[in-house]
């Protein structure tokens, strides 16, 4: 991929998104996190609307998950709670259609780890992540900006 001024954060973000619904049990919800190797879980409704991003480090708030010496895992904390109660509501997002250098920008002012993609109705299209624009970067550093 070559960078350009108009490089936007549809050719850039992540399209299949793995998602969570407001009543999903937060263990559950970690548990698929930690498995799927990813630090943010966008939270939406039955139609797709963004109500809302999980981030690990929400989860860690409340939960916490000790290696036990069989290789197991423990899960510490309230095992009851549901996303809804522990995600951020209303968080920032961007459109497709937005330049990378503005949500460089946004992530940057804001210190955000990644930022919903969606369209004018609210409904979620995609994500885009701080290792998404480190490997535009790194590509950027291997063949040089053109």
């Amino acid at each position: 991929m070559r960078y350009s001024d108009t490089l936007t954060v549809g050719e850039l973000m992540h399209r299949n998104v793995v998602t969570a619904r407001a009543g999903d049990n937060v263990e559950a919800t970690y548990t698929a996190m930690i498995a799927g190797r990813f630090r943010h879980m966008p939270v939406v409704d039955a139609k797709g609307k963004l109500l809302g991003i999980l981030s690990d480090r929400d989860l860690r708030n409340v939960l916490v998950f000790i290696n036990e010496a069989d290789g197991k895992k423990s899960v510490v904390g309230d095992r009851q709670l549901t996303v809804e109660k522990v995600m951020t509501r209303d968080p920032m997002t961007v459109e497709s259609e937005d330049s990378v250098r503005t949500v460089v920008k946004i992530m940057v002012k804001h210190k955000v780890g990644c930022l919903p993609v969606c369209d004018a109705a609210g409904v979620l299209q995609g994500l885009v992540t701080e290792t998404d624009l480190l490997r535009l970067l790194e590509e950027l550093l291997t063949t040089g900006a053109k």
